[in-house]
């Protein structure tokens, strides 16, 4: 029979004890076996893990960029820009803005006559663009005249009364010479005419197609003829027939 050795017991009883206690954190090892063969110790529990980082801040954004510079100005595009002082559409001078709009040159009723207008008395401060002159330098709507002017087509108002002078020249050999050599009036005016004899040697006759005139009109003397030739409405046909004893000149006046 086997006899038990003084030391197995307490042996044991210590390797129990070492296989029970457990490390602390981390995974535990495994206890060792008995010197008697007993049973292992049970494995540590696992240590937690570390906890996560925090994130990084965001980075801040980019500045803006500059704003771009102003167009620049653009005469004659009819829009008033900066450093401009007016622009009428164009880049014409002489119609109340300057050539390179920067300075305003008139306006109506400042008495100037401009390219844009019609006409400017100085009396009017709208419509210089669309008034006329009236013949004596008041503006009046267009189609009109003023007291004593009418229309003549390419010509605007003109003197309803025309005045004329005729020169008559015979020279020491009887040769005479007339100017104007004829006389045209347009339809709405009159005529009056006076004749200067200019000859040194010579009288001259005068005489008209209405039956009157002037006789043995000396050298150097003048006759103003009284009547109005072209009075009438519908156009007609006059004349002068001026002469001496030995030259003669028939002087055409044509009423349109």
């Amino acid at each position: 029979m086997a006899v038990a050795s003084r030391f197995g017991i307490p042996l044991l009883l210590a390797a129990l004890a070492a296989g029970c206690s457990e490390p602390p954190g981390g995974t535990g090892a495994g206890g060792s076996g008995g010197a008697g063969g007993g049973m292992g110790g049970a494995g540590g529990a696992g240590g937690m893990g570390g906890a996560g980082g925090m994130g990084g801040a965001g980075g801040m954004g980019g500045a803006g960029g500059a704003g771009g510079s102003e167009p620049a100005a653009v005469c004659g595009n009819g829009n008033v820009e900066a450093p401009e002082a007016c622009d009428d559409g164009n880049t014409a001078a002489g119609d109340y803005c300057a050539a390179d709009c920067l300075t305003v040159t008139g306006a109506c009723g400042d008495g100037v006559l401009q390219s844009n207008e019609g006409c400017d008395d100085a009396t009017v401060a709208l419509g210089c663009d669309v008034l006329v002159n009236g013949g004596d330098g008041v503006c009046v709507p267009a189609g009109t005249c003023s007291k004593n002017f009418v229309y003549v087509p390419g010509k605007g108002c003109q003197p309803e009364l025309l005045t004329a002078h005729v020169h008559v020249m015979v020279d020491n050999t009887c040769k005479m010479t007339v100017d104007p050599l004829a006389f045209s009036v347009a339809a709405g005016q009159k005529l009056k005419i006076s004749y200067h004899n200019h000859s040194a040697f010579y009288p001259i006759d005068i005489w008209m197609m209405y039956g009157g005139g002037y006789t043995e009109l000396a050298p150097g003397a003048t006759w103003n003829e009284t009547y109005e030739h072209c009075f009438g409405p519908i156009a007609s046909e006059g004349y002068a027939d001026i002469s001496t004893a030995c030259s003669q000149f028939k002087l055409p006046i044509h009423c349109l």
